[in-house]
């Protein structure tokens, strides 16, 4: 089946039209942590420190979507109704939570397209991990990668600052993780599968890419020297460099929207923090409420 691309402006429904915006407001992000022996959604805004819990269930709620417009909604896994991870979409305070997927096998790691027409996850429904696009509604499922006897995973799409206007998130490159070539790296494809390219080289883990708001920088976490660090390169994988150096583990890395702020976490002494720094890594602080 081929993937529809509608363009902006022959949207309609819960798909966005070229006025709005999927770039959230510059001080807030979405994350999913284990607090109290369950795992839940969070919001965090980057002025305050502030903290709110958007889900509060006995499953496991994980994997926010980076991509979101504020007042619409935001994607995420769950297992809350039965053993198989599934994808579910609720509004930016934690209202109107939908599921959208019904496959056996898990599907997880959700994220919107641009501007919200479709939806890229990675399932587990053939038996391996692969990548796949839908529409908003959870309908018309499309696998975009097909490499037996390795992982697709993780999946991020482009923010839509980068798209000309009125042309479709058929456009918008997707980042994601594989281990097809033995090692775990950070590779891009087109949302229809086309194009992949490979942008990361170095022994040990890179993973949990995520874009930068104008789409010319992917945040990153690696483990190739030693240590789970942050680094940043360019979209083309060029200007690798790291950005963090501390004994303790640092991961999750997702952008503030202005560009301005890189968001992580530092597991201390056992316990998970939330970070922020600037994207050459300077100004690294605990969030306020966290200290």
């Amino acid at each position: 089946m081929a993937i529809s691309w509608l363009t902006p402006a022959t949207t309609t429904g819960t798909t966005m039209t070229e006025t709005q915006t999927t770039r959230p407001p510059p001080d807030r992000t979405f994350f999913s942590e284990e607090r109290g022996g369950n795992w839940d959604i969070f919001s965090y805004t980057y002025s305050t420190g502030k903290e709110d819990r958007l889900t509060n269930h006995p499953g496991e709620d994980r994997e926010p979507s980076k991509n979101y417009t504020e007042g619409g909604l935001i994607t995420f896994s769950s297992d809350r109704d039965d053993d198989d991870f599934e994808i579910y979409t609720m509004g930016t305070d934690g209202s109107s939570q939908k599921r959208l997927t019904f496959v056996p096998g898990a599907d997880r790691r959700p994220d919107w397209s641009p501007r919200q027409t479709h939806i890229v996850f990675t399932s587990e429904r053939d038996r391996r991990q692969e990548l796949y696009v839908m529409t908003a509604d959870g309908s018309d499922h499309v696998r975009i990668t097909n490499t037996p006897g390795s992982g697709n995973a993780q999946p991020a799409w482009t923010s839509n600052t980068r798209l000309p206007v009125g042309e479709s998130d058929a456009l918008a490159d997707v980042a994601f993780v594989s281990n097809r070539d033995r090692d775990v790296e950070i590779y891009v494809t087109k949302p229809d599968g086309s194009d992949q390219r490979r942008l990361t080289f170095t022994p040990g883990f890179d993973e949990a890419p995520a874009w930068s708001p104008d789409g010319t920088r992917i945040a990153f976490m690696s483990e190739r020297d030693g240590n789970r660090e942050i680094y940043v390169m360019n979209a083309d994988g060029s200007g690798q460099t790291r950005l963090t150096n501390d004994p303790d583990a640092d991961h999750s890395p997702a952008w503030s929207a202005d560009g301005g702020h890189i968001l992580f976490t530092r597991d201390r002494v056992g316990e998970a923090k939330r970070y922020s720094m600037r994207p050459d890594g300077s100004d690294q602080m605990m969030s306020p409420l966290q200290r």
